[in-house]
């Protein structure tokens, strides 16, 4: 099963309606063992018309990734149980191409260093920036699914 479809791309107005409800809107995992984080990084991106799902820590992630498609995850680097480094390592060796945002409060040249064999979309430092947490968002989209633009803000 590809949990990770590709989007259909763009299409006339008023066919998102016809579209599977997959396709409407994309899907963010948001992965921090903070749950005051993890809200706040959903109500940050969701007034621009994504879908969010939330996971404590790595293993929850990659549950909720077999279960339904996810088109770009966040996860934060230091987590127990699976870290978010370990989760991207585990995705790739499934064979999943999933644009992975990898964030950490110790974002530093070793972390750079150990993060490439997993090769993660994009890493952000926290206190993580709104302009750049959406920016890389709607990157990995457009790069990987060729998304159309997030709507502006609601």
């Amino acid at each position: 099963m590809d949990a990770f479809p590709e989007h259909p791309g763009p299409q006339p107005p008023g066919h998102a309606e016809r579209l599977p409800r997959r396709f409407q809107r994309p899907a963010v995992l948001i992965t921090d063992d903070d749950a005051a984080l993890r809200e706040t990084l959903r109500a940050t991106i969701e007034p621009y018309g994504v879908e969010t799902m939330l996971a404590r820590d790595g293993l929850e992630a990659l549950e909720i990734v077999q279960r339904g498609p996810v088109h770009v995850a966040v996860f934060d680097m230091h987590m127990p149980r699976l870290t978010g480094l370990q989760a991207m390592l585990r995705l790739r060796a499934m064979g999943l191409d999933l644009p992975c945002i990898l964030i950490s409060a110790k974002l530093d040249e070793s972390l750079r260093q150990a993060a490439d064999e997993a090769k993660p979309f994009s890493m952000l430092p926290k206190p993580i920036s709104r302009k750049a947490l959406v920016h890389s968002i709607q990157r990995a989209l457009e790069i990987r699914y060729s998304w159309p633009p997030l709507p502006e803000r609601r």
